[in-house]
């Protein structure tokens, strides 16, 4: 029949793969405060000839060593967390963070991925610290054909450096109570710092 030898020459027909265009915002301040979380980097994705799904990002730790991180986190356009990982490779200075049910970009509109740094309390003060995603190869997708991953300039995206800085402070104010009716009251504000810097 014909409609047979029809479905069987669309279905040995070769699937065209979807290509994931990433782009990068560096977002990385010019400090990052010990035992904070600091935004480093926000990536732009969008997909043309099909959609893409990302299941994982493999990210090197530029300049610090990892023991300066205490976790990497992704964190999509609705500010929610869908990869983390507080597994680094001391050698290569890299982690993989995977997301669980992967992340969908269609091509119907771009999608975000914020690239977060947990800093670690007894971080490297002063040492230098960025996030780089260094190939293609370093955003995985889980598809049953090969999509083809382009990134910005056909290069690495990187954000800028950030200096690792340890200030920290405990303060308070006397009096607690306000006279309402009395001019020229003094307060005290005592700012006593318990970090390094």
């Amino acid at each position: 029949n014909a409609c047979v030898i029809l479905v069987l020459l669309l279905f040995s027909l070769p699937a065209f793969a979807a290509t994931l265009n990433v782009n990068a915002t560096s977002l990385s301040p010019n400090y990052a405060n010990t035992n904070s979380s600091v935004r480093m980097l926000n990536l732009t994705l969008n997909a043309t000839n099909g959609n893409v799904n990302v299941t994982k990002i493999n990210l090197t730790i530029s300049n610090a060593t990892v023991g300066s991180l205490s976790y990497v986190e992704l964190i999509n356009e609705s500010l929610r967390i869908i990869g983390s990982s507080s597994t680094f490779n001391s050698t290569t200075n890299l982690t993989e963070v995977s997301i669980s049910g992967g992340f969908v970009v269609t091509t119907s509109s771009n999608r975000s991925i914020v690239i977060v740094f947990g800093i670690h309390p007894n971080a490297t003060r002063f040492a230098l610290i960025s996030a780089n995603i260094s190939s293609n190869i370093s955003i995985g997708t889980n598809d049953t054909i090969n999509n083809t991953v382009y990134l910005q300039g056909n290069s690495s995206l990187r954000s800028s450096e950030s200096q690792i800085q340890d200030v920290h402070a405990n303060a308070s104010i006397t009096p607690r109570f306000v006279d309402t009716s009395v001019v020229n009251q003094t307060f005290v504000y005592v700012i006593t710092p318990t970090g390094a810097d």
